[in-house]
């Protein structure tokens, strides 16, 4: 089955725009939250680099002071470890000393492993610690490394970025080190944050959309598709389907759409109902034109002006013939008519213009009858449905007249030239 919007309720389009929108918004929220978490390490990497930074200071203090010769190399570097070892930094972050074979110097938080080979040292994924640490310092002269290590309070090692810097005269590399859970911890607390705002922000959309749909819907009087298929309806001049109007509905486009049905059909009526009257010979007979309004009514006012028209000239003929059928010649008729009421100008157009043109050819017909052109007609061709049957209809009744009115002429044009022999032969 083909998808088609134009197939979808106004409400199920709002939830689809909504849908749509939302997953750009998550989009997003994923790469503003990517971008976060990558300036949470970025922070952190920056923060351990500048500490670390701060205890390669202190060693080199120390050391200054022994090549100044105020202390020995041993006091110098015992002073050294004894400062380092009381830095702290967050609470309890501390500095760790080891050489480059590796052995420990200095930890203090766990000086049970000074003076231990850790080159064999590894973490839960098979990292050799402290190799990694000797390597990235003589080598680069100092750069961070990622690992696992233990931390208070955790069964498992837990995942730890430190700085470490080689301290060439020495021989010895210093590092500080943060764990990265607090980054977790920061991440998932902003991203409870976000889903919070995500929720609150598609129920608001949601509200929203609901609201829109149910505005248009209010408005339109039902769904768009069907509101379109009406119009095209009476576009086209096909009004028998009634049209489907909500109880107490009097504002909507339907509602509207419905009303102009109803004035339509009800004009289709009346001009059928002058084509029977005059095919039946009863040429008095009328629309009432107070049923309609607007623009309906001059149509209806117009068709009932054609026929006043037309009937004026019958009368002064069917008098000129009563007294004819008493023996009573008449003289010539010196009443002026403008040729056989022909040269009709232009019908309307169809639907959405098909009103003003039906007035236009209405007003038209009235002003050629008036003008005595009895065989003027409109173009029913310009037309559709049941807007092509009322001109039809008026049509038909402008050619139910106008056999009277050519067997009367040709009674007179006998009469003109005395011939009195001549009498009207159709029924009427």
């Amino acid at each position: 089955m083909q998808f088609s919007l134009r197939s979808m309720s106004v409400m199920k389009r709002q939830v689809l725009v909504l849908v749509t929108v939302q997953l750009g918004i998550l989009l997003l929220s994923a790469v503003a939250l990517h971008s976060y978490r990558g300036q949470l390490e970025a922070g952190h990497r920056e923060a351990v680099q500048s500490l670390g930074e701060i205890g390669r200071g202190v060693i080199a203090h120390f050391h200054a002071l022994e090549e100044s010769g105020r202390m020995t190399r041993n006091e110098a570097q015992e002073a050294a470890k004894a400062a380092v070892r009381d830095l702290r930094y967050k609470g309890a972050e501390y500095f760790w000393i080891n050489d480059t074979r590796p052995v420990m110097v200095m930890h203090p938080a766990r000086p049970e492993l000074e003076g231990q080979d850790l080159s064999n040292n590894q973490d839960p994924n098979g990292k050799y610690v402290f190799r990694e640490f000797v390597e990235v310092a003589k080598r680069d002269g100092a750069g961070i490394v990622e690992y696992m290590w233990p931390k208070p309070g955790y069964e498992e090692p837990q995942p730890k970025i430190s700085f470490v810097a080689f301290y060439e005269p020495w021989n010895w590399v210093i590092g500080t080190g943060v764990y990265v859970d607090d980054i977790d911890q920061a991440f998932m607390s902003h991203l409870s944050d976000q889903a919070v705002i995500q929720l609150l922000l598609m129920a608001a959309l949601l509200v929203l959309a609901w609201r829109v749909a149910r505005s248009i819907t209010i408005q339109l009087g039902g769904e768009p598709e069907y509101a379109a298929r009406v119009a095209r309806q009476i576009a086209a001049g096909e009004l028998d389907e009634k049209v489907a109007v909500r109880d107490g509905d009097a504002d909507s486009l339907l509602a509207a759409l419905s009303a102009a049905q109803e004035s339509v059909h009800q004009m289709a009526l009346d001009t059928r109902k002058l084509v029977d009257a005059a095919a039946a010979g009863e040429l008095a007979t009328r629309a009432d034109a107070a049923r309609h309004e607007g623009e309906y009514r001059e149509i209806v006012e117009g068709v009932n002006a054609t026929l006043d028209a037309v009937i004026g000239p019958l009368n002064v003929a069917a008098g000129y013939v009563d007294r004819i059928s008493n023996g009573d010649i008449p003289e010539k008729i010196t009443d002026e008519y403008k040729g056989d009421f022909n040269a009709l100008k232009k019908n309307l157009n169809t639907c959405i213009d098909a009103v003003n043109r039906l007035v236009k050819d209405a007003n038209m017909l009235s002003d050629a009858a008036l003008a005595g052109q009895l065989a003027t007609r409109a173009d029913a061709k310009r037309h559709e449905g049941d807007f092509r049957k009322i001109v039809e209809g008026v049509n038909a009744t402008l050619d139910a007249v106008v056999v009277p009115v050519n067997e009367v002429k040709r009674v007179m044009v006998a009469l003109s030239e005395g011939d009195l022999t001549q009498k009207i032969q159709g029924n009427y």
